[in-house]
């Protein structure tokens, strides 16, 4: 991710996008690297992605700022565009998103925040 008000890079990589639509199914999530401003928070969790787009699942949450927070019910809806970029529920209308393949994608929290965390979501497969 670059930086829009500095010419810093925050963190990243590159990968091929594969996919352009939801395959639906139970997903590992969390934040991909935990940084040392007050403002951020770590997240790991479980959720079920329908192919339209619903989530719901489980996480839990720890920030320097707030106390750690185990169980916490995740509900979204992810509207996808036709090139596999996606908003959510929480901000409509604004990319926050993107389908890498049937068994990853990417989503970016909201654009109000000052140090963006990016989440990570990873299809289970197997046992």
């Amino acid at each position: 991710m670059m930086g829009t008000t500095d010419p810093g890079v925050l963190l990243g990589w590159l990968a091929p996008q594969s996919a352009t639509s939801i395959t639906e199914g139970t997903y590992y999530l969390g934040t991909q690297e935990v940084l040392p401003q007050g403002v951020n928070q770590t997240l790991t969790g479980e959720a079920t992605l329908t192919s339209s787009g619903s989530l719901t699942g489980i996480g839990d949450s720890t920030s320097l700022s707030a106390v750690q927070q185990g169980g916490q019910p995740l509900s979204a809806t992810l509207t996808v565009n036709a090139d596999g970029t996606f908003s959510t529920s929480s901000y409509p209308g604004i990319i926050g998103g993107v389908i890498i393949s049937n068994s990853q994608l990417i989503q970016v929290d909201g654009p109000s925040s000052t140090y963006p965390t990016i989440v990570v979501l990873n299809a289970v497969t197997g046992n």
